[in-house]
């Protein structure tokens, strides 16, 4: 495999699922990619994050690889269950990095739905004050990552 540059690093998103994380980054790996986001898809479920990391360290081995972020993506500001277990999986996510060597956790800004973005700011500021400060606590960046889900600001009256 080539050096590492450690200024940019080529990478892809592996979606976290217990021992399938470890092999797809397995098979990745020789494809000349330097780094990986590993991604869960609105909530944590049932996935052991300790055992992945265990299993991703050894899968990344002594090949300079890392893991840049963890991401969960999902409607953080919604009101639906489902959006508490995205903030959950948010919290979890930044108390679980270290175990990947991240500094960053990744998500969706998200967004009050059927509202216009102005009116979601008291929202994300509720949601977000917390995580931010979670985050700097731990030494970590939370970061935003942007998907249409369908539709883009301009559908926003």
């Amino acid at each position: 495999m080539n050096a590492i540059n450690d200024d940019i690093r080529i990478g892809t998103l592996v979606p976290m699922n217990n021992e399938k994380t470890a092999e797809v980054i397995k098979t990745l790996l020789p494809y000349g990619f330097e780094s990986f986001q590993l991604n869960f898809w609105r909530e944590i479920g049932d996935q052991d994050i300790k055992l992945i990391a265990e299993q991703v360290k050894e899968a990344l081995g002594d090949s300079g690889a890392v893991i840049s972020s963890l991401g969960i993506f999902g409607n953080p500001l919604g009101d639906e269950e489902l959006d508490e277990k995205t903030r959950e999986g948010w919290e979890a996510c930044l108390d679980h990095a270290h175990l990947f060597g991240a500094d960053i956790v990744a998500g969706f800004a998200g967004g009050v739905v059927g509202k216009p973005v102005p009116e979601s700011m008291p929202k994300f500021k509720e949601v977000f004050g917390p995580l931010a400060k979670r985050a700097a606590d731990k030494g970590l960046r939370n970061a935003f990552q942007n998907c249409t889900m369908g539709s883009t600001w301009k559908d926003v009256k």
